[in-house]
C-alpha cells in the first residue's frame, strides 16, 4: 500500500478517532502507556475493535494490550486468526512467539502457515556470534545497536536487560554502564588468549 496523505494511513486514521471522552485515541494510548495502566488500554483497544472489526491490525493491537495486561492466552487467541490472514507479517509472529513465550511454551508449539520463525536464544553459540562481531569493531560496541542489529536478524527470546546481564557475566566481555540501563551500555570484546 502507498501512503502520500494522512488520510491514507489507516493506523493515522484511527489514532485520530475519538474514544468515548472525546479525546483523540493516540493520546488516550499515551496516557494509558505513561500509567502503564494496561487493562484501560485493553478496554480502549477493545473499543477501537467494535469500531474497525475487520481491520487486522486493530486486532493485533488488541492482542499486544492482553500481553501487556499479563494475559499472554488472551493474546494468543486474539492474534492467531491475524496470523490466517496474513501469515508473512513479521509483527505478527512476533506477538504470537512474545504469547508462546510468556506462557512457556515454543515456537514449534503453534500451527504456523509456512515455515517456523527463527528465533534467537541467548545461548553460547549466539555469544559466540556476539564476540565476532564486537571483535571486528575497533571501537566499543553500542549495545543498543547490537541488540537492534540482532532483532533485525530473527526474534529474540530475551530482551536487552538479558543481553546485558549475559554479556557482563561472560569473560570474553567487558561492558561499560551508566547507572545500568541496557540503552546507555558499551560493550567491548575480550581477545582470545592467541589474539592478543
Amino acid at each position: 500500500m502507498h501512503i502520500e496523505t494522512f488520510d491514507d494511513c489507516p493506523l493515522c486514521r484511527r489514532a485520530a478517532d475519538l474514544d468515548d471522552d472525546g479525546v483523540p485515541v493516540g493520546v488516550k494510548e499515551h496516557q494509558l502507556y505513561s500509567q502503564e495502566d494496561w487493562r484501560g488500554l485493553v478496554r480502549l483497544r477493545e473499543r477501537q475493535l467494535e469500531r474497525h472489526a475487520g481491520d487486522v491490525h486493530v486486532r493485533l493491537s488488541l492482542a499486544e494490550a492482553h500481553l501487556l495486561a499479563g494475559e499472554p492466552e488472551r493474546a494468543l487467541v486474539v492474534a492467531a486468526p491475524c496470523h490466517a490472514e496474513e501469515p508473512d507479517d513479521p509483527w505478527i509472529e512476533d506477538t504470537i512467539l512474545e504469547a508462546l513465550f510468556a506462557l512457556g511454551r515454543s515456537e514449534e508449539e503453534f500451527p504456523w502457515r509456512g515455515e517456523t520463525p527463527r528465533v534467537l536464544r541467548l545461548d553460547g553459540g549466539l555469544l559466540d556470534r556476539v564476540h565476532e562481531r564486537v571483535a571486528a569493531d575497533t571501537e566499543l560496541e553500542d549495545l543498543a545497536l547490537l541488540y537492534h542489529v540482532l532483532a533485525e536478524e530473527a526474534f529474540t527470546a530475551f530482551g536487552p536487560r538479558e543481553l546485558l546481564r549475559a554479556l557482563a557475566e561472560h569473560p570474553r566481555f567487558v561492558v561499560e554502564t551508566d547507572g545500568g540501563s541496557p540503552w546507555a551500555a558499551r560493550v567491548r570484546a575480550v581477545p582470545a588468549a592467541g589474539d592478543a
